[in-house]
């Protein structure tokens, strides 16, 4: 474990940083042979541009098969619509380290993964039939995680329930299409945007990287579900996917092996350029060892123990919680070097607001 080290280096960031206020903004950016274009050039359309074309085409999917079974409502046309959902929620977890860019013109990752969402809220939008998904009151009404409710939640489907469905299908493809389409432009201002201060693309992939590593699988998917947060006390209530409940684990290994083959720059083409590459260009040193490989050290432990979690993740929290413990201190690790000793090495400042229990 590395707590205590990683609270003494945040504390040390915190005096260079408070003293780099009154300092020259001019200051030298690290040094090292490496080309940052090639590197940006590969997250681009490698790694983030398929993840979101993969998305895009799995909400089209869905969109199609709920049609399908608006005409024909039979078993067969409703479990094509849970394949393509389940399908769906899963690609999510290879797009969602990416709210920059077109991401937050259209607040992504709030649309399509906020949980828990309200059952309640939802029941009455379908009851009354008069709602605005694109409302700041109907956040926890809408994305993936609703249509888990529906297609998963203790309700008997109707024609109402269709057109609920499709209106929230709907609004995750006006999102992700509108990402897609304005990626092809934004792209050459990404891969040129270079260095490493403030609004750089390698400030922007790595804080929001970071965040999401930190805040939303961390803290999201496994420290509040499982108490560790809150007093011990476990919350299934709190579980990403709840209602489909054998597929909360797969998402939670689904994205940390995303975070991992983004750091190491592995996408459709293989591994190519990574944040490894860089800090290996870096040489940074730790603790007898290189920098980059005990990153890459970390991010196997976790793999490892979240990969040997199956079945329901509400079974495990109730009947194996220190499992889920140990998943979150290994995933806690690779925080911890990632938001310390990778931005340090590489003088990139964290400029998102930890809001750790969000």
């Amino acid at each position: 474990m590395h707590y205590k080290k990683h609270i003494l280096f945040i504390l040390l960031g915190l005096i260079i940083g408070l003293s780099a206020c009154s300092s020259n903004k001019d200051e030298p950016q690290p040094e090292a042979d490496f080309d940052q274009v090639a590197l940006l050039t590969n997250l681009a359309d490698n790694i983030i541009i398929p993840a979101y074309t993969k998305l895009q085409a799995n909400v089209n999917t869905l969109q199609s098969k709920v049609l399908a079974y608006e005409q024909s409502a039979t078993t067969e046309n409703l479990e094509a619509v849970k394949t393509a959902y389940l399908e769906t929620h899963l690609s999510w977890q290879s797009a969602a380290m990416f709210e920059f860019g077109p991401a937050s013109d259209v607040l992504l990752r709030t649309s399509f993964n906020t949980y828990p969402v309200s059952a309640s809220k939802i029941e009455s939008n379908i009851s009354s039939g008069v709602y605005n998904l694109g409302d700041a009151t109907n956040i926890d009404t809408k994305g993936l995680n609703a249509i888990d409710y529906l297609l998963y939640g203790d309700s008997t489907f109707s024609l109402s329930r269709v057109k609920y469905l499709k209106d929230v299908t709907a609004q995750l493809k006006t999102k992700i299409d509108y990402v897609v389409t304005n990626w092809s432009t934004y792209r050459t201002a990404f891969v040129t945007n270079v260095g490493t201060q403030n609004g750089s693309s390698m400030s922007l992939a790595i804080n929001d990287f970071v965040l999401y590593t930190e805040n939303r699988l961390r803290t999201g998917k496994v420290k509040i579900p499982a108490g560790i947060l809150l007093g011990n006390a476990i919350d299934t209530t709190r579980i990403e996917a709840r209602y489909s409940r054998d597929y909360a684990v797969k998402y939670i290994q689904a994205s940390l092996l995303a975070v991992n083959n983004y750091y190491l720059g592995v996408g459709n083409a293989g591994d190519q350029l990574g944040f490894d590459d860089y800090i290996q260009a870096l040489d940074t040193d730790y603790e007898g060892t290189k920098l980059y490989l005990q990153i890459r050290k970390e991010f196997q432990e976790a793999l490892a123990v979240a990969n040997r979690q199956t079945g329901a993740f509400a079974d495990i929290l109730k009947n194996n919680r220190p499992e889920i413990v140990s998943l979150h201190d290994e995933i806690q690790d690779v925080v911890g070097f990632l938001k310390v000793d990778m931005v340090f090495a590489m003088s990139i400042s964290i400029t998102y607001q930890d809001t750790d229990g969000d």
